[in-house]
Order: structure tokens, then C-alpha cells, then sequence
């Protein structure tokens, strides 16, 4: 239930956070955008451009590299965070931070999928995959009203939905990286673009 204790507890915190004039214990979601639209450039001129490199801000790769998110680090990952991570990252999410209950939680994590995606390719990067993304939007739905088969036709409007709810989900967590989600869905997604080209095949041929 939604109206429990804890929960309510949750909230009050972070109500109390937001209120609180020291920035450094507002919402960190809130202060790790900050940090990657205005102070990130003021380090490296061309991020907003480029990026400071895959891997290198707050994608779960930096974040595992940087020996601060993984509960037990395993002896074989290097530790290796980059300079911009460490400064721009690390200090709203380490281990001594979340020793305390109450920095847990997405609203805390100053990182997610389109955060990460700008810091680490770019607006170029950003643009990119914005097209691949609204591509795979214009496949679903195309299925959805030129497919004949029903299965096929169900497998497009759920992936169609799913792709529209993964657009806001990329605003909460790095989710982009999490195999478990991604491949299954790009698998599915390369299965759908398959039998776009059939479909489109079969229509040119009556033509």
C-alpha cells in the first residue's frame, strides 16, 4: 500500500528537502541536471556538443567504474572514475551519503538514461538516438495498421506502448543499461522491423 508509514516518512523528507536552503541536501536528481546542464560545459566547453566520452558521467558504467554503486565491488572492475563523475557525480551519491535511509530512492540519484545520454555523447548523441527512438515509435505503429496478423499486431501495440512509457521511465534511473530490459526489447523491436519489410514487400508486389 501506498499509505504506509515509511512512505509517508519518505515524503516528508523529501518535502523537507526541497525546502531546505542548503542546496547540497535539496532532491539530488534535481542537482545532478543542474550540475550536467550548467556546470558540466563550464568544465569542458564542448560537452553539450559532444560529450565528455561513453562511460565517462553518469551512465551505469561510469557509476559501476567509479566503485561508489554496486553494493559489493567486485576485485575485477578497476575503479576508475573520471574527473567529471567525481566532481559533478559522486559527492550527491556515494557510500558514506547513503548510509542514511533517507538518501536513497530515485529522487536522489542524480543520474538517469537522458541525463547520462546528454553528458556522455552530447546533443548529437541526444539527437541520434532521439531519431532511433521515434523510429522504432513509427515501426510499431505502422504494424499496428498495415499488419494482418493478429499475434503480430499484438506484440506492435504492446512494444508501441511500452516504447511511449520507456520514454518517461528514461527520466528516472539509467534504465537504458539494464540487460534485462534492453535486450529483450531491442530483440523484439529487430524481430518487428523484419516483418515491417515483409509487410511492405507484400504490399509492392500487388502493386
Amino acid at each position: 500500500s501506498v499509505i504506509q508509514p515509511g512512505n509517508i516518512d519518505y515524503a516528508k523528507n523529501q518535502m523537507s528537502s526541497l525546502l531546505n536552503k542548503d542546496d547540497s541536501l535539496r532532491i539530488r536528481k534535481l542537482t545532478g541536471l543542474k550540475n550536467t546542464l550548467f556546470k558540466l560545459p563550464q568544465e569542458k566547453f564542448y560537452a553539450p556538443i559532444i560529450g565528455v566520452g561513453l562511460g565517462s558521467y553518469s551512465s551505469r558504467a561510469a557509476m559501476i567504474t567509479s566503485g561508489e554503486y554496486l553494493r559489493h565491488h567486485p576485485s575485477f572492475i578497476p575503479i576508475i572514475p573520471s574527473k567529471e563523475t567525481k566532481k559533478f557525480i559522486l559527492p550527491l551519491w556515494n557510500r558514506e551519503l547513503l548510509k542514511n535511509k533517507w538518501n536513497h530512492g530515485v529522487s536522489n540519484q542524480p543520474f538517469s538514461s537522458w541525463q547520462s545520454i546528454y553528458g556522455e555523447v552530447g546533443f548529437i548523441g541526444l539527437i541520434i538516438f532521439l531519431f532511433v527512438f521515434f523510429n522504432n515509435i513509427k515501426v510499431f505503429s505502422f504494424l499496428l495498421n498495415n499488419c494482418k496478423d493478429k499475434y503480430i499486431c499484438s506484440i506492435a501495440s504492446g512494444m508501441l506502448f511500452f516504447t511511449i512509457y520507456l520514454f518517461f521511465l528514461l527520466f528516472m534511473d539509467n534504465w537504458l543499461e539494464y540487460p534485462r530490459l534492453m535486450i529483450p526489447y531491442w530483440l523484439i523491436t529487430g524481430l518487428l522491423l523484419k516483418e515491417m519489410a515483409s509487410v511492405k514487400k507484400k504490399k509492392n508486389e500487388k502493386i
